[in-house]
């Protein structure tokens, strides 16, 4: 029996509700520690320029992160 593709959809998880898979948890947690390593490579007038102090680096990259994640979801909708 062929559903229509309306009832397809509907019985589709949707990917902001579903749980990111092995290879997205890593890649996303390689990405940070490259980020962050990257930053804390900088020297504190470089952090400066760019309007990052050293004890905000962490939050910076996961904030970062964050934004890029919830565009890719909306790029894929």
């Amino acid at each position: 029996m062929l559903k229509s593709p309306a009832v397809a959809d509907a019985q589709r998880p949707i990917m902001a509700q579903s749980q990111p898979s092995l290879f997205v948890r890593l890649r996303e947690a390689w990405q940070r520690s490259c980020a962050v390593n990257e930053l804390n490579g900088l020297s504190d007038r470089h952090l400066r320029d760019i309007g990052v102090e050293r004890r905000e680096i962490g939050s910076v990259v996961d904030r970062e992160l964050a934004r890029l994640r919830w565009s890719d979801l909306a790029w894929y909708k």
